[in-house]
């Protein structure tokens, strides 16, 4: 039985197929995406894999609706059965944290903290660091009272992504452990996902878990 993780299994090239999603990006992504996540469209791989995975395996698990979908209607997958697997929260380790751990304010008129993270966020498109910028600065932009009552907390890189935005506070945690990552939560009012693409958003999951709102946009996986 082989559990998807992402599109690997069917599409014609690496984590997810460039014919689905390159045109969901700007030109200016086109070429990162061809070169470290998705390679090129590899006529040899794709044919490797209609030829050979039927008989491979015997069934698929997939973490999503969404995610089933596009495998069932694969040539590599497609005549295979499917089941619906999603991905497990321990929600004994994913809770609240207690707030003798945290550093949040308690003062009433404290910032909003907004909390977003990944793996490589600024460089994979995938992640939308582009579009969560733009969703700021339109918010800015009718709400420029929301700028200074707004701080932005970040996990996953040694350095912060950029943001084009004066006067936006930025707090980096870095890379983190997952019990720390319990905390940053606990530290967030909201957490945004920003993704274009998401087979399922463990971040999201783990976020609701731990009793954190959180926005993002209606596609794959986090639609459910």
């Amino acid at each position: 039985v082989v559990r998807l993780a992402d599109e690997w299994f069917f599409s014609g090239s690496w984590h997810f197929d460039p014919q689905g999603y390159a045109g969901d990006f700007g030109s200016r992504y086109r070429a990162l995406l061809a070169r470290i996540f998705f390679q090129r469209e590899n006529a040899s791989l794709r044919h490797w894999k209609n030829k050979n995975l039927p008989g491979i395996f015997s069934a698929v698990i997939a973490p999503s609706a969404s995610m089933l979908q596009k495998s069932a209607a694969s040539r590599a997958l497609g005549s295979l059965p499917h089941v619906i697997v999603p991905n497990p929260i321990d929600s004994d380790f994913w809770a609240p944290a207690s707030q003798k751990r945290i550093n949040r304010p308690k003062a009433a008129d404290r910032a909003v903290r907004l909390g977003c993270g990944a793996l490589n966020l600024p460089m994979d498109p995938r992640k939308g660091w582009d579009l969560f910028g733009s969703a700021l600065k339109l918010l800015f932009a009718t709400r420029p009272d929301c700028l200074s009552r707004v701080e932005l907390f970040f996990f996953g890189g040694r350095t912060p992504p950029p943001l084009q935005i004066n006067g936006l506070t930025v707090v980096n945690r870095g890379p983190l452990r997952p019990p720390e990552i319990v905390n940053f939560y606990s530290e967030v009012d909201v957490m945004v996902v920003p993704s274009r693409v998401e087979g399922f958003s463990n971040t999201a999951a783990e976020a609701l878990a731990c009793a954190v709102p959180v926005i993002a946009f209606d596609i794959g996986g986090v639609r459910e």
